[in-house]
């Protein structure tokens, strides 16, 4: 978690540090991403890729939108990539501090067919989720979250690590270090194992037929993610 991320930075000087168990927004927006030796940090986001092929593997859509925040928007460079390789027109609408999330979704689903919630608490929390899917839900467009909790409330599918696949990853990470003590630390390392979880009756709704959950997490992980 992020407090305890927080306290071993200042409390934990001299020897080798997992943070596990935060976000890709967290990482970036509090003091983790400062140069820390042998401070190693797991995520459990997944890689972006991996977010855009399990929509369209799922969906079969290729207009996919998402909110960033303004400081980390994607690429232009890499939304050239994914049209390229993966065949996915990706409309990124910026979000920042002040913004009504509301009103950036509904400019985003004019452009796209699907929408790709990532983990960001000041777009999507408690008071704006119920907004946001009955937004989608009222355009017929699919949401696929990082969030098993959200296709409970109403979207689509969620791609998601569970404890014990961060736990599984921690104990990798240090079965290495016992191996390599010099081992330098990536920033940060994105979830390895995954599972997901599909919404039925969504799918139904929307006209959606798509093969079981299993032969879909499986055809999954057989493609590389970057």
């Amino acid at each position: 978690g992020i407090a305890a991320a927080n306290y071993s930075l200042t409390n934990a000087p001299g020897i080798p540090v997992i943070h596990s168990y935060i976000t890709e927004f967290q990482y970036l927006k509090y003091e983790i991403t400062h140069p820390q030796v042998n401070h190693f940090s797991i995520l459990l986001d997944q890689p972006l890729q991996r977010y855009l092929r399990f929509v369209k593997m799922l969906t079969g859509l290729d207009k996919i939108g998402i909110i960033r925040n303004k400081t980390n928007t994607i690429p232009n460079e890499m939304i050239r990539d994914y049209l390229l390789n993966l065949g996915i027109n990706l409309e990124q609408e910026n979000f920042e501090q002040g913004d009504n999330p509301l009103n950036k979704i509904k400019n985003l689903l004019q452009l796209s067919d699907v929408l790709l919630s990532l983990p960001d608490p000041d777009v999507y929390n408690r008071q704006t989720l119920k907004g946001i899917l009955l937004t989608t839900y009222r355009q017929n467009k699919p949401v696929i979250s990082y969030s098993p909790a959200h296709v409970k409330s109403g979207a689509l599918a969620a791609i998601f690590s569970s404890p014990e696949n961060i736990g599984n990853q921690i104990a990798d990470l240090v079965k290495d270090l016992q191996k390599d003590n010099k081992l330098k630390p990536q920033n940060p390392y994105y979830a390895a194992e995954f599972d997901i979880k599909i919404n039925q009756r969504v799918a139904k709704s929307l006209g959606l037929n798509f093969a079981n959950k299993d032969q879909v997490l499986l055809k999954l992980k057989a493609e590389p993610a970057k």
